[in-house]
């Protein structure tokens, strides 16, 4: 039997709940006073004492009730054996794991986590088609290979990213490593609109607008994102082309000749 709230009734049944309840408190009240035990002894930290007993635990099952009856019937016979009598000093714990259930079998108690490395067409941008999905990397020159730790789309932002050219032709290598505060396929845009317009005023631009080549032949793939400052990022793409060897033989020379004052 309940009260709506609002109705006639509830102020009453709420002033005889808040009697009993305060009745309650009363009796213990009463009862620690009555025990004459010392309150510096009832606020003193008693130390637990060691759980020795072996746990067991099984998925609860109503049928499974019987597991406590067995478990002490059973007793002597473990301490019939001297070293099982070691283990098993009291009746083991039976602790119960809760079944599955519908909920727990249509419901994720959590989104999935990404495990996978490297870069991955977001599928909705014109950046998507020149993505190249690797977590590894060839060093020019070298048996080495660079590894991509982390997961990557055409939305990362704050990132060093690498250009490569897929024309076996290329006396560059084709590779260009370049960064960026802003995410990839805004980057991406200003390298595409200079290939399109056939600008060749950037070193990207310049490679695929030469002879033989073209916009098809570009892929793109993250090397690094997460930075805490601009300058970290910076250093970062700067030990990149020292690594891939851009400033020498890739199109990063012309950052190169730049920091040098060659024309």
């Amino acid at each position: 039997m309940g009260s709506a709230i609002g109705s006639k009734m509830a102020p009453p049944y709420a002033n005889l709940f808040m009697a009993q309840l305060e009745e309650n408190f009363l009796v213990i009240d009463d009862q620690i006073h009555n025990s004459q035990i010392p309150r510096d002894t009832l606020l003193d930290y008693k130390e637990k004492t060691e759980n020795i007993r072996v746990p067991i635990v099984v998925t609860y099952n109503p049928q499974l009730n019987i597991i406590r009856k067995i478990a002490r019937d059973l007793q002597p016979m473990l301490h019939a054996d001297t070293r099982l009598k070691q283990i098993f000093l009291e009746l083991p714990l039976l602790f119960y794991r809760q079944p599955p259930n519908l909920r727990k079998m249509i419901v994720r108690s959590a989104l999935p986590t990404t495990t996978k490395a490297g870069t991955f067409p977001c599928n909705r941008c014109e950046t998507c088609k020149y993505i190249l999905c690797k977590d590894q990397v060839p060093i020019p020159n070298t048996q080495k290979v660079y590894t991509i730790l982390d997961y990557y789309s055409c939305a990362s932002c704050n990132v060093v990213y690498m250009f490569t050219c897929t024309t076996t032709s290329c006396s560059t290598g084709g590779i260009y490593i370049g960064e960026t505060g802003q995410k990839l396929r805004t980057r991406m845009n200003h390298h595409r609109h200079k290939i399109n317009n056939k600008s060749c005023d950037t070193p990207v631009g310049q490679h695929f607008c030469s002879q033989n080549h073209s916009l098809q032949d570009m892929q793109i793939l993250i090397l690094k994102g997460y930075f805490k400052t601009e300058r970290e990022r910076k250093i970062y793409e700067f030990k990149c082309m020292e690594l891939f060897n851009t400033l020498r033989q890739g199109l990063n020379l012309e950052i190169k000749q730049n920091c040098l004052g060659i024309p």
